[in-house]
This record gives structure tokens, sequence and C-alpha cells, in this order.
């Protein structure tokens, strides 16, 4: 016995069966009744469900279609709504590639979903997500250091894209949202997911409302110091709190991602203190992070433990973008002694006096900015 949604996206089928079967995954309470398991099954069999589009996270289990061989990964997925009401993840997807459609390339373009509300029985459970997408990979998968920073540049200017253009703040950029695939003829290409914790923006100031997103540990090592720091709560999300995450992804990725295995690495123990366990434990992080930009043999040390395919992206991209951080901060101290002294009276918390920017994260880089418009 079936119940089925037919023609819901052309000829896809989403159905959902009692008996189980083999050749998927149990997803189990993921849908409220641990006797259902999902199938997704479509007689579109001359295109892919969903093309140019990615999608997955280590949080949902995975049902593979029938047709595996194009590449295409189906995710269920279950979720309440946030308690800060922010919109489903989904949603902030279309809007983003409603606003800035040039984003296709480098977001899951979702033409292929299910939510509901509802289980089999009528009564109310988590909002359940079925989305069918291109398969991507982590950046460990790469095969090289340029690969890798191409993937990077490329995740990076996306998600200013969807900032200014999509009004939206991501707000988890981690090592497993930061992902790749393989265009047949483009080459590598970045693609950013985790869209379920982003925030909306004006596109040029910070997100509407506190960066009060629940605790998740594999989330902490790369979270901005204001985020984590109980004295600074509630903190407004700004885009800065982005960039900084961004430098803690290429340092993790320096001492973490195995290119030439394909794995990452278990944590390596100059950095374990950026992790949590609970939020008890976050001020601990908190300050283990920040000796990264005061303590300068701290972060020799992080430095020695570069692999060796990573040794060059410290020099190229890593010390300036500490160096750059350093001056926002001091440049920060120095304006809020002002005030203090009532020499001034307004403080810049947004870009810390104009330095940490989209514009001066490039420029350490040593990249100019994609023409989104003209590309």
């Amino acid at each position: 016995m079936s119940q089925s949604a037919p023609n819901i996206y052309d000829d896809a089928v989403v159905g959902l069966s009692r008996e189980p079967n083999p050749a998927f995954p149990r997803a189990g309470s993921s849908i409220g009744n641990r006797h259902l398991t999902p199938l997704l099954f479509t007689k579109a069999t001359q295109r892919p469900l969903l093309n140019k589009s990615r999608y997955t996270n280590q949080d949902s289990p995975c049902v593979a279609p029938h047709d595996c061989g194009r590449g295409v990964v189906v995710v269920l997925r279950s979720a309440r709504q946030n308690h800060n009401q922010r919109p489903l993840e989904i949603d902030v997807i279309k809007q983003i590639l409603d606003a800035a459609p040039e984003l296709q390339k480098h977001l899951p373009r979702v033409c292929f979903n299910l939510n509901t509300r509802h289980d089999v029985y009528q009564m109310e459970i988590r909002d359940l997500k079925i989305i069918a997408a291109d398969r991507c990979y982590e950046l460990w998968k790469v095969d090289s250091l340029e690969e890798f920073k191409t993937a990077f540049l490329d995740i990076f200017e996306c998600h200013h894209r969807a900032f200014v253009k999509g009004k939206a703040l991501h707000g988890d950029i981690t090592a497993e949202n930061a992902m790749f695939y393989r265009h047949r003829t483009h080459g590598i290409r970045g693609c950013l997911n985790g869209f379920n914790n982003s925030s909306a923006s004006t596109g040029d100031g910070p997100s509407n409302g506190a960066a009060d997103v629940p605790f998740r540990a594999e989330a902490v090592p790369f979270m901005a110091l204001d985020i984590i720091d109980e004295y600074k709560a509630p903190m407004p999300r700004f885009y800065r709190h982005d960039l900084e995450s961004f430098v803690y992804l290429l340092v993790w990725a320096g001492v973490h991602f195995d290119i030439r295995r394909h794995v990452h690495g278990i944590t390596n123990e100059f950095i374990a203190g950026w992790t949590a366990h609970a939020s008890s434990d976050l001020m601990r992080a908190h300050d283990n992070k920040s000796q990264f930009w005061i303590n300068d043999v701290r972060a020799e040390g992080i430095r020695s433990q570069f692999r060796e395919e990573f040794i060059p992206l410290w020099n190229e991209w890593i010390a300036p973008l500490r160096e750059l951080f350093w001056d926002a901060w001091r440049a920060d101290r120095m304006h809020r002694k002002k005030i203090w002294r009532g020499q001034v009276s307004e403080l810049d918390t947004e870009t810390l006096g104009g330095i940490l920017t989209f514009e001066t994260f490039m420029k350490a880089l040593g990249k100019q900015p994609c023409h989104w418009d003209t590309d």
C-alpha cells in the first residue's frame, strides 16, 4: 500500500511505501513513523529530476534514486520551523535564484521538492522536505590546491552575491557546506550549501536579527568570535562575521584536508580547542580561537601543522587575511577608546571602520571580484 503525489514535477512521482525496500536505506523517524520507507522514482528517463543542482547535508538521510547513474542525490530531511521563524531553506534558495539567476551554477536550483507538515495519518509533524539534486563533494576531495582555491573563490563570491542581490546572509560557513562539483566542459565549480540558518538582509547591512542559531558542535570551529562570545550576546549578525568564518575554513582546510587521499583528517590537537561539545564550552572555544589572531607563536604552531599541499596557502591568503582582521580589531579598539573619551559618538560595528568588507577581503586574496552582470 502506498500514498503518492503524482505529477508534482512533470513525470516525477514521490511515494511513501509501507513495505521495506532493500534498495533504499530506512529514513526511520524522520517522517514521524519508523514503519514508512520513502521511495522516489521517476518516469522522466531522458533527463534528471534537477539540472545543474546540488543539495545534500550531513544530517540528511539520503535516498538514492533508481537511476543512480545520473549522479543525482535525493535528500529526505525533516525539521521544525526555526524558533525565530526563519524561512525554509528551499524558500531562501528560490529567493536568491529569483533575484540572482546567475548563481544557478553555484547554488541548488530547486526544480523538484516536496514540503509537508502532515504524515499519512494527517497528524501534524515536522516539516518533511524531499529534494532532488546533482551530487557534489566536500572540498577535501579536490585533486590539487589550485582546484581548492578555484572552488573556494566560487563559493566566496556566490556567498557575497547572495547577500547583496539575494538579500540572504548565509550565516553557516562550515567545511560541510562548502562543496564542489565537476562540470563537463567548465571544470571544477564551487557550490554553497546549507542555507537553513540564513537570515534576511538588506544587502548592505546587518541581517534582521541576532545570531541566535541553535547550538551545533560541528559549526563552532567556524563561528566568528563575536557570535560565541557570551558577553556580547545577543549579537546582530553582520557580513563580516561570515568573512571571519571563511578564514577559519581556510585554516581548517590547511590542517585537515588530505587532498591526496581525499579524506578529512582527525581533529588536530593544535586547533582542537576551537571545538565545543556543549554551549557551556563556547567561551573556552572563543579564547582558544582568539589565540590564532593575537598570538604569533600560536599562529606559527598552527601553520606548522599544515599539510604539505596547503603550505603555500598560508603565505598567499591566510597571512594577509590575518593582518586584515588584526587591523580591523585594532582600529575598533582605538575607536572605542575615543568614544569613552567623548571624542566621537558613533561606532561602526558592521565593517569595523570600513576595514572588513568583501572588497578588502578579495584584495587580501590578491584577486579581482567577478563582474556578474557582464560575465
